[in-house]
């Protein structure tokens, strides 16, 4: 039959498998000292365990904010690939836009510039004929007045 020493040893070991390291007391005793000694081994041997435990907590925690982190971070990283993709659709848009009426302002500039040449020549040959006309028209004044010079020498003599 077990002693009651292997009984409270057992009973110790149970509880400190629970990590609670709760030692039953073999005497019950008033004594302060007595009391400090115990907590001070009790905290000496549940300190381990509870860093033990909080560092699982811990590390608990941190993996599942690592994983909340990388799932939101993924969340983010499609949502902003595709605001991108959209922002591209709209520039590749603007852009085809902007190359078509570039093309038409070049055709109708071209057209304009045509149309300068065209009206350059007009009045070029234009003035060509109005000094054709005005060199024929002096030539004919200078003319008459050579006539009506001589005619007036005719009459004074």
């Amino acid at each position: 039959m077990p002693t009651q020493r292997q009984c409270q040893l057992k009973k110790q070991r149970v509880e400190e498998d629970d990590t609670e390291f709760d030692f039953p007391m073999s005497q019950q005793s008033n004594d302060s000292e007595e009391q400090h000694i115990i907590e001070a081994i009790e905290r000496q041997y549940a300190g381990p365990a509870r860093e033990k435990k909080r560092a699982e907590r811990e590390k608990k925690f941190l993996d599942m904010a690592k994983k909340k982190l990388n799932e939101d971070l993924v969340k983010s990283s499609e949502d902003i690939r595709e605001a991108c993709q959209a922002v591209d659709e709209v520039y590749n848009a603007f852009l085809n836009d902007y190359a078509v009426i570039e093309d038409k302002i070049d055709a109708k500039l071209t057209k304009i510039q045509e149309l300068e040449d065209k009206l350059a020549k007009m009045v070029a040959q234009k003035h060509k004929a109005d000094e054709e006309i005005v060199r024929t028209q002096i030539q004919a004044r200078e003319s008459a007045l050579g006539k009506t010079k001589a005619a007036c020498k005719g009459i004074w003599l």
